[in-house]
């Protein structure tokens, strides 16, 4: 590595940042609010599924901006220190919204909280080769990515822990207040600590910020990164699917209760951890592109076997299997990206990069919901899942025949 306490810190800002999806989005703030906060489980599902569309559409438009506008010139620690502390103060704000109180507030925090994330999230995969040499970049990659899902389950044990504890309260502590509202301010806390000796150590460091010009010029006119972008998009689109669609089908397919499907996702969570600390030792040795072809062909042939499967222990192993190879996939990726593009190119690359996993969160789950409308089924919709898993290895190998 090239700075051993630099790499430290920039593994333990993923650490820190992985409460926010894992505590607020997908596990506990998300059911508080639907059930707990919105006027019925119903609107509240509804108003949910809005915000996390618009705040998915308004970073895409944001970094879009950030990327075409025609200039030469550079980010420094303002601009992401800033976006650092919109995100700890609109996390720890929803400690103040609870039941029978404002319950469009607490959507736009949870707004805010989304893009400011998106932002972060970017900041930290531009200062991946900065603190990586390239011949480790694709083993630090999936480090780190191991490091984001201990982060997120060390986070969800400590608020299953207070759970637990209040469960025989209905979950009410000090004066009949929620401890759902202490989520909130447990993210911001939690990653202001972890988060912030990342961003000091590059408190003076300056990201080029490309003309888009030169970034599509560098993507199109190399066959790696034409080939692997196109991919990219098909295979992302898979993944996003999968972490949407994942609980529900368990849910209504299988009647997996609320306890199971928190469960899952912990063993799932467990199984990307270790899948990250095992292919990334490899990844080095093989390559990163080999790394993510042996995952496209093990997630393409799981997502069919969990598709064909009604057997809920079957599942759990099918699932678990997946979860191995979805960290990975996604760490030797961000990898590949790096290693193809100069030190200057990375903050505006990096933005696009971000602009087609934003569009991906969009595009993905409208294109399932269409198939559900149109078949009735959502086990047939889903089936575009090892679709997308199958296009996105076929981009990657395909080869244009010698003239």
């Amino acid at each position: 590595m090239k700075n051993s306490n630099k790499f430290k810190s920039w593994c333990f800002f993923d650490f820190g940042l992985s409460s926010f999806p894992t505590l607020i989005l997908t596990f506990f703030y998300a059911s508080y609010y639907t059930n707990v906060i919105a006027r019925s489980e119903l609107v509240g599902s509804s108003n949910w599924a809005f915000t996390i569309s618009i705040a998915s559409l308004s970073t895409l438009i944001l970094l879009l901006l950030m990327i075409v506008k025609e200039r030469k010139n550079s980010l420094g620690s303002k601009f992401f220190n800033l976006f650092f502390y919109i995100f700890i103060l609109s996390t720890f704000s929803l400690v103040f919204f609870g039941q029978d109180g404002n319950d469009i507030i607490p959507l736009i925090l949870i707004y805010t909280g989304f893009i400011a994330f998106e932002i972060l999230n970017l900041f930290y995969n531009i200062s991946l080769n900065k603190v990586s040499k390239k011949k480790n970049i694709g083993y630090a990659s999936n480090i780190g990515w191991a490091f984001g899902y201990l982060g997120g389950l060390i986070s969800l044990f400590l608020v299953w822990i207070s759970l637990s504890a209040t469960a025989k309260n209905n979950y009410l502590i000090m004066d009949n207040i929620n401890i759902f509202s202490f989520i909130g301010p447990l993210v911001a806390i939690w990653t202001l600590v972890f988060c912030y000796p990342h961003l000091k150590n590059f408190s003076k460091t300056r990201f080029h910020v490309s003309k888009v010009r030169e970034v599509f010029e560098t993507i199109f006119s190399s066959k790696d990164l034409n080939k692997f972008t196109l991919a990219y998009f098909f295979y992302n689109n898979a993944v996003i699917c999968l972490f949407v669609f994942a609980s529900i089908y368990a849910i209504t397919i299988l009647k997996f209760s609320e306890k199971e499907v928190i469960f899952l996702g912990i063993f799932i969570n467990l199984s990307g951890l270790f899948g990250c600390l095992i292919l990334g030792f490899l990844e080095d040795r093989v390559s990163s592109k080999i790394n993510i072809l042996g995952c496209l062909a093990f997630l393409f042939f799981f997502t069919i076997a969990l598709l064909v499967n009604e057997n809920k222990t079957t599942f759990w192993i099918i699932a678990i299997l997946i979860g191995f190879f979805i960290g990975p996939i996604q760490a030797s990726s961000r990898a590949y990206f790096s290693l193809h593009l100069s030190s200057k190119l990375q903050l505006s690359a990096f933005a696009f990069y971000s602009i087609l996993g934003n569009a991906c969160s969009i595009l993905g789950p409208l294109l399932i919901g269409i198939f559900i409308r149109q078949t009735g089924s959502l086990k047939l919709a889903l089936i575009v899942i090892p679709i997308f898993f199958f296009i996105g290895f076929f981009t990657l190998t395909f080869r244009k025949p010698n003239a």
